[in-house]
């Protein structure tokens, strides 16, 4: 049963409302804001004015590398061990969970069609993370039963509710099923779409690649495709939003910029605006459709 099929998410999930996108960065309710993780901080970036500011954190509350999401009235914000929303029509917090003792919070992702929240953790001493749905309701994490993708990373779902994650290096797209009354209620339900890893074994430092970031558009994947473990060599690659087995597509794609550090990317609730900030640019770019290429946003840095 899919979660785009199943009536009574609608009120299960109503708490949530529509999300858009995650990981380290988003487009704050009402697209006023493009937000982004800056080391211990959460920068955010007028799109009118093009002007950026520190979002003032709840007291206590330290975010080296946030996670961040948003849904249409609150934009989540994700340290190691909980999450927090904040809501910019009233500027108060509050807290939405705490990860389990001895676990760690690694991303956030959400679905904008059903609102599910999904949990990217890790147990402390384990060689992989894994995947766990917020629970509204029972108020809390609940398992994603994951059969044979090792290590899912980096999800995010764009405007229609397709879900997109990295694995080994790849990016695979899906679903994640809902099965009531199961052993295991929520399934990874994915197949691998585009083979974007650069793999390889020898005893110095890896030289290997992987997609990590992914900003999924109707047409085009943008993804961070850069050195796998660390910073350092890589690029902003398109790729077509198809499978390029069933299409019989070249395994080919374009670059658009250079990527020497890593990259954050947003996408506006209705899929219509995708943003990507290259940290190594130090600056956000837009994907113009007509141009079929990224578009440098001015750039007015906090004072």
């Amino acid at each position: 049963m899919k979660w785009t099929t199943a009536l009574w998410m609608l009120g299960f999930f109503a708490a949530l409302s529509s999300m858009a996108t995650a990981g380290t960065g988003a487009i704050t309710p009402g697209g006023k804001f493009a937000v982004r993780t800056q080391e211990d901080l959460v920068m955010m970036t007028d799109l009118d004015s093009f002007e950026e500011k520190e979002l003032p954190l709840p007291k206590g509350f330290l975010v080296p590398w946030a996670r961040l999401a948003a849904t249409d009235r609150e934009l989540l914000v994700g340290n190691s061990y909980r999450a927090m929303a904040w809501n910019p029509a009233t500027g108060k917090w509050r807290q939405l969970f705490r990860v389990e003792w001895g676990e760690e919070l690694i991303d956030l992702a959400v679905d904008p069609h059903s609102g599910m929240l999904l949990a990217v953790v890790k147990r402390k001493g384990a060689s992989e993370a894994g995947w766990r749905v917020w629970d509204p309701i029972a108020r809390q994490l609940v398992g994603v039963f994951n059969r044979r993708a090792p290590e899912p990373l980096h999800p995010v779902f764009d405007a229609e509710g397709n879900l997109y994650f990295t694995c080994m290096g790849d990016v695979w797209k899906g679903s994640i099923d809902f099965a009531p009354g199961y052993q295991h209620p929520y399934v990874l339900t994915a197949t691998r779409l585009w083979p974007l890893a650069e793999m390889e074994t020898y005893e110095g430092n890896t030289a290997g690649v992987s997609a990590k970031e992914i900003l999924p558009l109707k047409k085009f994947l943008i993804v961070d495709r850069s050195r796998t473990n660390g910073s350092g060599w890589g690029s902003i690659v398109k790729i077509p939003n198809e499978d390029p087995f069933a299409k019989h597509l070249p395994l080919d794609w374009e670059e658009l910029d250079g990527c020497d550090s890593w990259a954050s990317s947003a996408l506006s609730r209705d899929g219509k605006r995708g943003l990507i900030y290259v940290h190594s640019d130090h600056r956000w770019w837009e994907y113009d459709e007509e141009e079929e290429d990224l578009e440098p946003l001015p750039n007015h840095p906090v004072k």
